[in-house]
């Protein structure tokens, strides 16, 4: 290896050098991780992509040049980039921490060949720098061993990856990126073509329909590592970029598919961190939520669901008298946890985490008691019962358990039970070792959708129904609720509760492929219109074939032990879509958008229009078909009522520049919006107070969020809103209950580089709190400034660092300790509240 990095500017790396090489004469370049001077000598961490080496710079003995090259070793800052040379010595005082620890370089010559400024944050494996930092930076955190590994794993992975497909004779063959836009799915990215004024190029969400075409071309193992593009909601395993490992095979059946891929796994997780699955369980869908009330089960762990509908009804409970399904799960080991603790648990499971409609809990207490939320109705021997249909599952219910109960629709409730199962095994710290897989294998083909009243595909249109299956959802009515018993071909593989991979038997004859876009509530024309190609395709001899993907981003962050993809990939999103780096998405030029035959009505920085205006893009184009008749209703009722008329755009010639720009809004438009958007915010925020989508009291500290949206960083109006809900509703009333506060409350709203903050301390505390004593503490830790003060409002504002509104949550988390510190100080945080969940923000609760 050492041959092949040799270069001009050097002749070995910063992590290669062993006692083997003292004597030797070597050329080293890097980034300088630390420097010091020790005044007899100074010293230098020379560190590149390989590790760290150890440079001395001796000034006793040393002759001018010697001294020179001290007095310039002595100027380098952190990550200046250098080259020097010197003899390879051993060291004394031995570094049993390093690779290269045994030895040092005694420089001879040194070179700098870039300086840096100071870096924002410590180029170190653990940094104090916060995410949106190391984000805009992200060149600099790549320096950083932790996300050097994770690219370098991934790197490992992908070569894996190519070497077993390849021995396994896979093509591998690229597919468009600028494809057609189809409804089903996800939502597009959607690209506009200059060429073809009005129309729009979609960005794959996979290359589904090439991958299929191709084994219709004869090009039997197909396989790409490819970029995938969804127009989601993102969280910490989702981007809106993310790669897959899209593999097709043909004349095949589940069976084989199965066994190939599964070897692809083995060998991955062999190679690349030493673990051997032994063979994969197939595991139904049906007995996957049965047992575990997710098609993702992480088998590390028991905790399986107990169906107890026959042993719970009867005894005048009415939610589990009238539930479809009640069943328990066993939490073992926890059957102590305080009565407190356990109602904390409770609001979790019926909050949005996971959708619980009730828990009804049971404790076995040590010397074999029972203690039950629904004593009133539930005696010992009901108690005792369920406990004994628990223990006929591994893992049983016995003393010092924790025995959880829900109820309601079948369906629903195993879903809520399996996210609960996954929360709780998280919680009890019995997901964080080793590695479990499984295939889950014959979902349904579809599954209803309450918003479309339709069936829709539960994995995609082009998977095949089993054979079995056929006549049954071919003969039945669109709507018939049979169709929902219709099996499809399809297998997810999973591996610690994530699902790494999927995919299914595709249908490959055009009669089944239409009957499914029929169920599907296609027309004929429809179904032509947006996949006539496929279907023409099948009609020229297509063989069986079927396939899966695997999404590259968790596989890698499986392997490497972490919960989020953003390790994994070089340049990655924050949670708005956004690049912080590059500033992407950004605002492209008016020749650009003539161009394009488009024009946008959207606010300048990316950010919510101002009311009144709409904020779509217009095409500048032919009209199309009228929209259907509930899309179009929809889209009336979301207008909003004092919008102006907006004529449409006439198709602009190029270089037409005010043809593209669309009117601004008055003085007097702008004032009224604003005037409608205070009165709104009085009528409907004044009703609820601030408490909608889990907004929390934290003892007086609290974001603003209103019924409606306001606009990012508009003190005045988040002040004169404040005031409105104040004088709405009555402090103690019930439905302010968590909102007012139990002395005043802080409201935060951001802006693109600010954050405004408002303290409110009702006329009745101000004898206990000053509401500008309480904001200047807070502010004074963050550079902020109290602006004003008067009456039960005080404001201010602070520097957040942020980019095109992006809130950094950290500032958030640390405004919040630091505001119920202060009250804590003073004796005035309700340290005695039972309702702990109402100290807790989660990352969803900001509005902005």
């Amino acid at each position: 290896m050492a041959g092949l990095l040799r270069t001009a500017s050097r002749t070995h790396t910063c992590g290669e050098l062993r006692l083997a090489n003292v004597g030797l004469q070597v050329t080293l370049s890097g980034w300088v991780q630390q420097s010091r001077d020790m005044n007899h000598f100074s010293f230098v961490d020379l560190r590149d992509r390989y590790g760290i080496t150890q440079v001395i710079f001796p000034k006793e003995g040393a002759d001018e040049a010697g001294l020179a090259r001290y007095e310039s070793s002595r100027k380098l800052g952190r990550e200046f980039v250098i080259k020097v040379s010197g003899k390879v010595v051993e060291r004394s005082n031995k570094n049993t921490n390093r690779a290269t620890g045994e030895i040092e370089v005694v420089a001879d010559n040194l070179e700098v060949l870039t300086p840096s400024l100071t870096p924002p944050f410590k180029i170190e494996d653990v940094t104090d720098a916060q995410e949106e930092t190391r984000m805009r930076y992200r060149y600099l955190d790549i320096r950083r061993n932790p996300i050097k590994d994770a690219l370098m794993l991934r790197n490992r992975v992908t070569r894996l990856v190519r070497d077993y497909l390849g021995n396994q004779d896979f093509c591998e063959i690229e597919t468009p990126v600028l494809i057609k836009s189809t409804p089903e799915g996800a939502r597009d990215f959607v690209v506009p073509s200059r060429m073809n004024p009005g129309q729009f190029y979609a960005l794959p969400q996979s290359p589904q329909t090439f991958k299929q075409l191709l084994m219709v071309a004869g090009m039997d193992r197909y396989f790409q590592i490819v970029k995938c593009f969804r127009d989601e909601e993102l969280r910490a395993d989702r981007q809106p970029e993310f790669t897959q490992i899209d593999c097709e095979m043909s004349f095949v059946s589940q069976e084989d598919i199965l066994n190939t891929f599964e070897g692809l796994i083995r060998e991955l997780f062999k190679e690349a961190v030493g673990h051997e699955f032994p063979p994969f369980q197939r595991m139904e869908y049906s007995e996957a939520m049965d047992r575990f009330g997710i098609d993702k089960p992480d088998l590390r762990y028991d905790m399986e669901l107990v169906e107890v509908t026959d042993i719970a009804k009867g005894y005048n409970f009415k939610l589990f008298d009238e539930a479809e399904y009640v069943a328990c799960l066993c939490c073992k080991g926890i059957g102590d946890w305080s009565t407190k603790k356990v109602k904390e648990l409770e609001k979790r499971a019926t909050g949005q985490e996971v959708g619980a409609s009730a828990l009804v809990w049971m404790k076995v207490l040590k010397d074999g008691s029972f203690d039950c939320s629904a004593k009133k109705f539930f005696g010992e021997e009901q108690c005792k019962a369920w406990a004994a249909r628990a223990n006929e599952r591994p893992g049983g219910c016995g003393p010092g358990d924790l025995l959880c109960l829900f109820c309601g629709p079948k369906l629903k409730t195993q879903e809520a039970m399996g996210k609960f199962r996954h929360l709780m095994g998280t919680e009890l710290g019995l997901r964080n070792e080793g590695f479990r897989g499984l295939w889950v294998v014959n979902f349904p083909m579809l599954e209803w959708d309450e918003d479309e009243e339709r069936f829709v595909a539960k994995h995609h249109p082009f998977t095949s129904p089993w054979t079995e299956d056929i006549e049954t959802m071919t003969s039945l009515d669109k709507k018939d609720p049979r169709l929902g018993d219709v099996r499809a071909n399809a297998y997810d593989m999973v591996i610690n509760g994530v699902e790494v991979g999927g995919g299914s038997i595709r249908i490959h004859n055009r009669a089944l492929q239409e009957k499914v876009f029929e169920v599907l509530g296609f027309t004929k024309q429809e179904a032509q219109d947006q996949f006539g190609f496929l279907m023409s395709a099948f009609e020229y001899g297509a063989p069986p074939h079927g396939g899966l993907a695997f999404g590259l981003d968790r596989l890698c962050t499986i392997l490497g032990g972490q919960t989020t993809i953003r390790n994994f990939i070089a340049f990655p999103k924050n949670n708005q879509g956004r690049d912080t780096m590059i500033e992407s998405p950004s605002e492209i030029t008016d020749k650009q958008l003539a161009e394009l035959s488009i024009t946008t009505t959207a606010d300048s920085r990316g950010e919510a229009p101002v009311q009144g205006r709409d904020s779509k893009a217009e095409v500048a184009a032919p009209k199309k078909e009228a929209a259907p008749k509930k899309e179009k209703k929809q889209k009336e009722d979301a207008a909003p009522k004092s919008a102006p008329k907006k004529e449409a755009a006439p198709n602009p010639k190029k270089g037409d520049k005010a043809s593209t720009v669309p009117a601004e809004p008055t003085p007097e438009e702008l004032l009224k919006a604003r005037q409608d958007l205070l009165k709104k915010v009085i009528k409907e925020g004044g009703k609820r107070g601030v408490e909608i989508e889990g907004a929390a009291d934290m003892g007086g500290l609290q974001f603003f969020c209103t019924a409606v949206e306001l606009p990012d960083g508009d003190l005045d109006l988040l002040i004169e809103s404040m005031k409105a809900m104040n004088a709405e509703a009555d402090p103690a009333a019930e439905e302010r209950k968590g909102c007012s506060g139990h002395i005043g409350k802080m409201i935060f709203s951001a802006g693109a580089e600010k954050l405004a903050v408002v303290a409110y301390v009702p006329e009745a505390k101000k004898g206990e709190l000053s509401g500008e004593e309480w904001l200047a503490a807070v502010l004074s830790n963050f550079g902020g400034k109290v602006i004003s003060s008067e009456g039960e409002i005080s404001t201010g504002c602070v520097n957040t660092d942020a980019d095109k509104g992006v809130f950094p949550l950290k500032i958030r988390e640390a405004m919040i300790l630091e505001a119920n510190n202060f009250l804590r100080k003073k004796g005035l945080f309700p340290e005695d509240n039972d309702d702990d969940d109402d100290y807790v923000f989660g990352d969803d609760d900001f509005p902005s």
